[in-house]
């Protein structure tokens, strides 16, 4: 193999290396350009976005929160649901301490630490 070939093989090679990395990047700060523009963070939707496209449980997921035991003193479900950008969250909040999760599940079990400091 000749010095010139040897040579545009490594800079065929080092162009390549640098063009993923961009694209790598290029897709990163997309995606931190839409968590700003949504207001969402890592964990899910901030509460004032939530709370802005809150919408009602379906009865059988209400049926679900009720039977699981996730509900205020005063017999309230303590599990919300919310849809943003097509997306459903469910919440379970306080004034002090609030919690997102993807599925049901996982919101009817976050209400046990959310309850504690109501």
């Amino acid at each position: 193999m000749s010095d010139d070939q040897d040579i545009t093989e490594q800079t065929s090679k080092a162009r390549a290396i640098v063009d993923a990395l961009l694209e790598r990047d290029q897709a990163e700060w997309r995606n931190i350009q839409y968590r700003k523009h949504f207001n969402v963070d890592e964990s899910g939707p901030k509460l004032k976005t939530l709370k802005d496209h809150r919408v009602d449980l379906d009865p059988k997921e209400r049926k679900e929160v009720v039977r699981r035991g996730a509900v205020w003193d005063e017999g309230k479900p303590g599990v919300w649901k919310s849809v943003v950008n097509g997306k459903t969250w469910y919440v379970s909040n306080t004034h002090r301490a609030y919690r997102v999760k993807p599925t049901l599940r996982g919101a009817i079990q976050a209400f046990s630490y959310v309850k504690t400091t109501a």
